[in-house]
């Protein structure tokens, strides 16, 4: 039997590296598109966003596993191809 370790809300770079650094099996962080640009925020309000964007999660990740929750922060709700690209 095996399980998975994952490490939960990676959205901003200080909390990312502390989860990071306890080894977990992977790492989730919710992305939402915003104003035509995916951030990484957990919240509607983006009160968690720090600006990290997922090129620099995934960069910061390295070989961990990155689970990443798409989120829609309303009045937007876009379409899987913009999650994509």
């Amino acid at each position: 039997m095996s399980f998975e370790i994952q490490a939960h809300r990676g959205n901003d770079e200080l909390t990312l590296r502390r989860l990071l650094a306890t080894a977990p099996t992977s790492v989730e962080i919710d992305v939402g598109v915003a104003a035509g640009e995916l951030v990484v925020a957990h919240d509607t309000d983006f009160a968690d966003a720090s600006g990290l964007r997922l090129e620099e999660a995934l960069a910061a990740a390295g070989r961990t596993t990155v689970v990443v929750e798409a989120k829609c922060f309303p009045p937007e709700t876009p379409s899987p191809r913009a999650f994509a690209t």
